[in-house]
């Protein structure tokens, strides 16, 4: 995934989660999930400056997706868990359209 995908669909993920934790009472571990979150934000924003390498990347993305599961699955929020699967199927799909190889209209 390139990092302008990536970071898309790491931003919504974030959205998703911090909307979920804005409907939960203010417990230990909401408030862990949203330093979490607000942590992850905070790296992703600095990601076209500082260039991380795939490996820095594919970590935070992990991680970010370990916690959106994790804030879905205590929130009960499950439209969220679909919207967001949804949403980054379809940026697949995109992304695999714009690296597929031009027809040419010509029979082989």
């Amino acid at each position: 995934m390139d990092i302008a995908t990536q970071i898309h669909a790491l931003e919504k993920a974030l959205v998703e989660i911090r909307f979920a934790l804005d409907d939960m009472l203010p417990t230990p571990r909401v408030n862990d999930y949203k330093a979490a979150a607000s942590s992850y934000a905070r790296m992703i924003d600095t990601w076209l400056e500082s260039s991380p390498s795939d490996a820095q990347r594919d970590a935070v993305f992990e991680c970010v997706m370990d916690l959106h599961s994790e804030v879905v699955a205590v929130s009960g929020v499950r439209a969220v868990a679909n919207a967001f699967l949804a949403f980054v199927e379809s940026t697949l799909d995109e992304q695999a359209e714009r690296n597929a190889p031009a027809k040419t209209g010509t029979a082989g």
